[in-house]
């Protein structure tokens, strides 16, 4: 690891710089980074009809505009479509990575002066997978998203994406992934159409492929009948599909999401959430942070909380809901008289009320299945008339308010499988 060290501390100055240009890039409206938005396509006649800035594409231009301490030929990003030794870009939507563990991390590390962001991370993902970053403002999340999209550069540690290390093949990664920040903007005097026609020459789309995958990519978010429409005619919610957007006409292999459900409302919240099932049913690889928790259980595969910069616990959806639960809850509604049940819960030993609500008893137990069907038995004998009588599984939202504010020992469950 000190070989790792000193590797990262001899790019230090160039990263800070870096660091810099980026934030002095977020300020002035650009959306993404110039090392993200990088390449343009050489054939004029093909440019959106508005007068665009145009780059440098050539190989030396490159280079000029992204120096890298010792960077070789390997380096140099693929244009998208072009042959490699894996293969050629196919005809889906994503990329098509192989079955691996896609997201490798030890040990990552980021530092800011004496703040610690991000605390000696280690995190395996597998293709596929439709990761749930969740975890208190200021867990290191984004940092931790930022790092992986190669745009901060880890104080220490080590990660690979795609088989490609983080710190020697960056170049090559950010030209298979693709990274959606909290907040962005877009190009307003331009339709949909024509901002997309303008990222796919920026990632370098073949000119012959590129209406296929506008087309493809506008499909995808359900916002093709909106296709000639101004993007600053659209919603807060289209905005939010439509950055996605921008990112599918590239296909990449692995999407990395902040915040993508921040400020919209409930109708724009379930528009989204449509098109992020369909990324996950379509298998791309996913890691994706948000505060609306109850959600991200409809399409994520697994969940990562972070607090105060280190992972807490790490695992499939509901292993991680039975490592943390110490104890089962049920739910049991009744037709009328919730006070004769309640009385007849409290005479079976095992059973705890922790809340009513009208006709609706909350219990925790750690009851076999035996027992609880002889409570069911006691309370028909009652009298009671049962109206639902099931076991609620732990929501993502317990889980995080236990892991962050519960008894529970963090080290216990730090990664669950």
């Amino acid at each position: 690891m000190a070989s790792k060290t000193g590797s990262w501390q001899g790019e230090k100055n160039h990263h800070e710089e870096q660091d810099a240009h980026e934030a002095a890039a977020s300020e002035s409206g650009i959306w993404f980074p110039r090392d993200v938005i990088r390449l343009f396509c050489d054939n004029e006649s093909s440019a959106p009809r508005k007068q665009l800035p145009v780059f440098d594409a050539s190989e030396e231009g490159f280079r000029r505009q992204n120096p890298v301490v010792g960077m070789d030929e390997k380096n140099l990003p693929r244009r998208a479509g072009a042959a490699s030794k894996t293969g050629s870009v196919g005809q889906k939507i994503f990329g098509d990575a192989p079955h691996m563990q896609t997201i490798q991390i030890e040990k990552l590390r980021k530092e800011f002066g004496t703040l610690v962001a991000v605390n000696d991370i280690s995190l395996a993902v597998d293709a596929g997978n439709i990761v749930g970053l969740i975890g208190p403002n200021g867990a290191g999340k984004t940092t931790l998203l930022r790092m992986l999209a190669t745009l901060t550069s880890p104080t220490d540690g080590h990660a690979t994406l795609l088989g490609l290390d983080l710190r020697d093949d960056y170049l090559a990664i950010r030209n298979r992934v693709g990274y959606l920040p909290d907040f962005f903007n877009l190009y307003l005097d331009l339709t949909l159409r024509e901002c997309l026609a303008f990222f796919a020459q920026a990632y370098a789309v073949p000119e012959a492929e590129a209406p296929a995958r506008i087309q493809e990519a506008l499909d995808f978010v359900d916002l093709a009948e909106r296709s000639d429409a101004m993007v600053s005619h659209l919603s807060r919610g289209m905005v939010q599909r439509f950055g996605l957007a921008t990112l599918l006409v590239r296909k990449p292999d692995i999407l990395l999401l902040d915040e993508p459900a921040s400020g919209l409302d409930p109708l724009a919240r379930a528009q989204l959430r449509t098109v992020l099932k369909k990324l996950g049913s379509d298998g791309c690889t996913v890691i994706i942070s948000s505060h609306i928790l109850p959600e991200l259980a409809d399409f994520c595969t697994h969940i990562a909380l972070l607090d105060h910069g280190k992972l807490v616990v790490h695992g499939e959806i509901n292993a991680v809901r039975l490592a943390v639960s110490t104890r089962r809850r049920l739910e049991i509604a009744v037709l009328d008289d919730p006070a004769q049940a309640a009385e007849l819960v409290s005479r079976q030993r095992g059973f705890t009320i922790v809340a009513t609500a009208g006709n609706l008893l909350h219990i925790e137990t750690d009851a076999t299945q035996e027992a609880l069907a002889a409570l069911n038995t006691a309370l028909v004998n009652g009298g009671v008339r049962v109206v639902r009588f099931a076991e609620q599984p732990l929501s993502i939202e317990d889980v995080f308010l236990q892991m962050t504010t519960g008894p529970a020992s963090k080290e216990e469950f730090s990664n669950v499988e």
